[in-house]
């Protein structure tokens, strides 16, 4: 399970000048993170018609990959609400430059299974400046695959 970082505490010695800055910066950061996870924009893509037998396709053959599977996790667990990839990159314990690829394998895997063009996920653009790609599961393929999940 990933670190809850508002949980704790850090102590970083600086110039005490410094701290009025780092303090606005990291509120900045913040205030960004949350308005980028409230605001999803430009919807890139939707899940249509993802059945459970679609699913047990999809589960062993992205077993492995652990950003996928943390990122499907996620969504069918906070299913309605956005998961960003930073968060299931955070989840599955991994660099964002690693779940990078281990996203681009799962549109590999999706194709391959005859979804082409399609995720059990709907995802977007969120951010204010970068970029952050946020998931989306609805309630129907979330409890599909919260069911496949515990076979």
């Amino acid at each position: 399970m990933p670190i809850e970082f508002s949980d704790v505490i850090v102590q970083y010695p600086m110039p005490a000048w410094c701290v009025p800055h780092v303090s606005e910066f990291l509120q900045k950061l913040h205030r960004e993170r949350e308005t980028s996870q409230t605001n999803p924009v430009a919807v890139a893509a939707a899940e249509p018609g993802w059945t459970i037998e679609d699913l047990r396709r999809l589960r062993p053959q992205i077993r492995h990959n652990r950003v996928a599977m943390a990122m499907l996790d996620m969504a069918s667990e906070k299913e309605g609400q956005y998961v960003t990839f930073p968060d299931a990159c955070a989840r599955a314990g991994i660099e964002l430059s690693q779940g990078r690829s281990g996203i681009g394998a799962l549109t590999k895997v999706c194709n391959k299974i005859g979804k082409k063009g399609s995720w059990p996920v709907t995802y977007a653009w969120a951010g204010n400046g970068e970029q952050v790609a946020c998931y989306l599961m609805n309630s129907d393929v979330a409890a599909k695959w919260r069911h496949v999940s515990a076979e």
